[in-house]
Formats: structure tokens, sequence, C-alpha cells
């Protein structure tokens, strides 16, 4: 009865988590000519629909505009410059073709004087979401670089003479900290490996493995021959903290029963997987058969080694390494420029992971120090009850968000 209720304590708490928001991001190509300066601002249906509390009619298109418009603005010196009529009925926002999910908008910024240092400035979303992003590209003279606006930057200054200033790689580094950090989903999993995790070996095994995964994930993102989406990143993040609840549960289950626990799990998954099929969710039942088929390769080795913990942290690491990429795709940066975003970004939630599991295990170390009891076999059960009703709500609403 313990294990029901836990199970359900657990369900009833992460539905909420399971229908949180993905990150929120926009884009913007600010485009500095002779006269003035032309933006051209991209908005994901996602972040539309949060804006407006509904899917966007075609009618909204134009208060969307209306919107970006009084949130948007460009300042030369002291003096502002307007956003000028377009003509052919466009108005001072045309609405343009960016894509499918996608809203895109033209504003074209006149200064009336010789234009000197420009302010940028950018202020949509962020008093609704303080973790937005604008991922903004920045155009002069044939050359451009990447910038960002963030909730703590929403004005960016550009010298009249000079290069215009590229964002540090330290700031990308800090997004990939806050993704990690913020991520519910992302801390449970790390919990989740800890648990697991026997000896400083075995510690040292799960952070090189996250470490490496990252690695990898970043070569092949680099070939430019896997083009990532958000959706199946966030699934199988949930499949990777139901499974390492369920390695908790078979580590602590008496041998005689292990076996039925180590393939019940990935029977499930191929039925559930044999069901989608069948309702023709193509995608979903691919989904389901390849955490079936990964499911039942660790399960067979849970019980004699701390592999387990490193392993899932690796598939994470890799996984994980694909979010910015997914997130870029509109943005349409250089390979290069890209690869050296995505590292420092990286770099940054490699560091939050070491830090998270450092900190945990550096607490439970000064716990057992202090000769305080700890009932480790009922926080395994309680961990694995919870964690793997969390993972798998998460797994099967994202399968088909």
């Amino acid at each position: 009865m313990r294990w029901v209720a836990l199970i359900a304590c657990a369900l009833a708490c992460a539905a909420p988590a399971a229908r949180a928001a993905a990150p929120g991001v926009s884009y913007s190509t600010w485009v500095l000519g002779e006269h003035g300066v032309t933006l051209r601002y991209v908005l994901p249906a996602l972040e539309a629909e949060r804006l407006t509390g509904s899917a966007v009619p075609v009618l909204t298109v134009s208060k969307l505009g209306d919107y970006v418009l009084g949130h948007v603005a460009v300042t030369s010196g002291h003096a502002d410059c307007p956003a000028i009529d377009q003509g052919y009925d466009l108005g001072r926002v045309d609405p343009l073709e960016v894509g499918a999910g996608l809203y895109g908008f033209e504003i074209v910024f006149r200064c009336t004087e010789t234009p000197g240092a420009l302010a940028l400035h950018e202020h949509a979303l962020f008093d609704r979401d303080p973790a937005h992003v604008d991922f903004a590209r920045i155009e002069r003279d044939g050359h451009s670089v990447q910038q960002l606006f963030t909730a703590s930057r929403q004005i960016l200054r550009v010298p009249a003479e000079g290069p215009v200033p590229a964002a540090a790689p330290a700031q990308y580094a800090q997004l990939g900290l806050a993704h990690l950090l913020r991520g519910l989903d992302r801390l449970c999993l790390l919990l989740a490996a800890l648990v697991l995790v026997r000896s400083a070996r075995e510690l040292g095994l799960v952070l090189a493995a996250l470490t490496a995964g990252y690695a990898l994930s970043l070569i092949i993102e680099a070939t430019g021959s896997v083009l990532p989406r958000m959706e199946p990143i966030g699934a199988y993040v949930g499949f990777l903290v139901a499974l390492l609840a369920v390695s908790i549960a078979v580590r602590e289950t008496p041998e005689s029963r292990r076996a039925l626990l180590a393939l019940g799990f990935p029977l499930l998954l191929l039925l559930l997987a044999l069901g989608t099929a069948l309702a023709h969710a193509t995608q979903a039942a691919l989904v389901l058969f390849g955490a079936a088929l990964v499911s039942g390769g660790l399960l067979a080795i849970v019980a004699t080694s701390g592999l387990p913990a490193a392993l899932c942290a690796g598939l994470f690491g890799f996984l994980d390494g694909f979010t910015l990429p997914a997130l870029l795709g509109p943005l349409h940066a250089a390979a290069r420029t890209e690869a050296l975003m995505v590292s420092a970004y990286d770099a940054g939630a490699v560091l939050a992971a070491c830090a998270c599991l450092g900190l945990v295990a550096t607490t439970f170390v000064w716990l057992r120090s202090r000769s305080l009891p700890i009932p480790r076999p009922f926080l395994n059960d309680v961990a694995a009850a919870c964690l793997g009703g969390i993972g798998t709500v998460w797994f099967l609403s994202r399968l088909h968000s």
C-alpha cells in the first residue's frame, strides 16, 4: 500500500509539471543601414499562443504585429527612430511568411538625423516570462554577429564605428546553466542517477559519461546530419527518469523477483508501442519501441554494477546536447558560430549538473560522517516510487505534445 500511495501522489504532482511550458524563445534580425534599421522579428506559434491565450486565428496576426511594434524600438543618440509606414496598405508592420509554426513581422525604423551610436530595444514577452530569450542577429555592411536579449539585458548598444559586439561565450554558458537548474525533469534525472551510485568511482563514471554525451552530440550536430526537435528530447528525458526509477526498484528487489520487474518494464513499453502503432501514431510508436530496447538492455545489468547510472547520464547528456540546436533552427546561424554557441551552452549545463551532483553527494557524505541514521532502503523506495510516477507522466504526455 505504501508504494501505491507514493505512486498516486507522484502522478498527481507530476501532471502540472508535465504540462510545463517549453523554453520561451523568439528571433530577431536587425539590419543596420545608412538611414535606419530594418527589424525582422520571428515568433514561434507556441509563444504566440501563450500571448493570445489560445490558437492564433488569421485576424489575430495583426494584433501580434501591433504587440511587437509596441515592445521594440531604436534610438540614435538621444533621438528616437520612428517606425515608418511601409505603404501598399501594410502600415508600420509587414507580416512575413517565415515557415510553418512561425509568425514573422518586418518593421523599418527611420533615423531622421545621421545615425550615430544606436541602441536597440527589445522588451517583448519578458514581462510574461522572465526566462524568455531572444536570439538576435545584427547585420551591418555585410557582416553579422549573434547577440542575446534577455530579461536582464533588453537594450543592446551598437557603436557608430567599428565592429558590432557579439554575445560573449559566458552568456551562452549562463543560459545552459539556467536551462538545467530550471528543468525539474533534468534535476530529477540527476537525483535518480545519484541514488544508484554506491562509490566515488561510480560518481566519477556518471560525470564522465554526462560530459561525453554532451561532447558526442556536439560532434554529430556539427555534421549537420541531424535536425533535432524539442518534443522527442523532452519525452526521452522523462523516459530516462522512469528508467532510473525502475533501476532503483530492481536493485532493491529480492533476487527471486528481479527478473520479473526487469522484463516487465520493457514488455510494457513494447505493448504501448504496438497499441500506439495501431492508432497510427508512428512517431510516438518509434519512440516507445526505442525506449523498450534501451530499457531491456540496461535493466539486464542493473543488479551487478553502477553502470546503468552512467549509461543513463551519458544518454541524457547526448539528448540534452541537442536542446540549443533545436531552438536555433529559425536563426540560420553559420555552422561555426552555432558550434561556438552550443559548446558554451553545453559547458554551462555540464557545470550545473556537476555542481548539483557534487552538492548532494557531499551532503550525504557529511551526514554519514556525523553518524546520523539514514534509512537508505526507505529513501530508495520513496525515490523509486516518486520518480517512476513523475517520469512516466512526463514520458507519455510528451509523446503527443
